[in-house]
């Protein structure tokens, strides 16, 4: 059965900036913005966008990407999990500035799985103690609409899923592959 599991799946409704989420279905990060057309874009769909606002030193808790974060709860499938062949599948399209040479043109789609307390997932993905991790990586052209998609047999206990976008910052590419 094919479902949506991410509440505000086209950035329509307010995000927060801020690190990972504390709680569940609230898409939150490094610097971004919902915006609607700008830099020559549009909205794919609707009439928002998330726009990055900076990867690096500037926007990012990390240097290296700036990082937008749900964790989807899972708990009331915990039967289904449990008996195994559960697969979720993720799509995210990405469109960049024209900009020049230094502009960023990497986007990622990330899924972590994660057992135990929703509340829980922000230290456990900094402490790297997830499931399961599947990314999908795009080498995005300028003005044009792409997508990445990716997916993730999730372990028998997965309790939750920390969806994560980003736009990385190519000056440091090599720490992130």
């Amino acid at each position: 059965t094919r479902v949506n599991l991410l509440a505000n799946p086209g950035f329509e409704n307010p995000t927060v900036v801020g690190g990972l989420p504390a709680t569940s279905g609230v898409w939150q990060g490094d610097a971004h913005q919902s915006v609607a057309a700008e830099g020559g874009i549009r909205p794919r769909g609707g009439a928002q966008m998330l726009k990055f606002v900076a990867t690096g030193a500037i926007g990012s808790t990390n240097t290296l990407a700036s990082q937008v974060w749900q964790t989807v709860d899972l708990r009331s499938q915990a039967a289904l999990i449990a008996a195994g062949g559960v697969r979720v599948e993720a799509g995210a399209w990405f469109n960049r500035v024209e900009g020049n040479a230094t502009t960023d043109r990497r986007f990622d789609l990330r899924l972590t799985a994660f057992d135990g307390d929703p509340a829980l997932v922000a230290g456990r993905f900094a402490a790297g103690t997830w499931l399961a991790q599947q990314t999908a990586t795009l080498d995005s052209a300028a003005l044009s609409w792409q997508q990445v998609m990716t997916g993730l047999s999730l372990p028998p206990g997965t309790t939750c899923l920390l969806v994560e976008i980003y736009a990385v910052d190519e000056t440091d590419l090599d720490a992130l592959d």
